[in-house]
């Protein structure tokens, strides 16, 4: 097993590491740009939509929808 060496200097233990800046670690005299995140696209469908028709997903709907009421109905 390893002995850790002790009354080390943090330079030692951290080296070259660079923390990034965040809201948690910045001064109010800093000048901090947080790092701009990709845009998500909207304009993805969904898996099942490309194997059902427009007309079909509104008919299908409809059929959920008066299942769920009869359903609830029922108790």
């Amino acid at each position: 097993m390893i002995k850790i060496p002790k009354n080390r200097q943090d330079s030692e233990m951290i080296g070259n590491f660079k923390e990034q800046l965040s809201f948690e670690n910045v001064t109010d005299d800093d000048d901090y740009q947080p790092a701009a995140k990709p845009a998500k696209s909207e304009t993805t469908t969904p898996a099942n939509a490309t194997f059902i028709t427009p007309e079909l997903q509104e008919d299908l709907g409809k059929a959920l929808l008066t299942l769920k009421l009869k359903l609830y109905k029922e108790g």
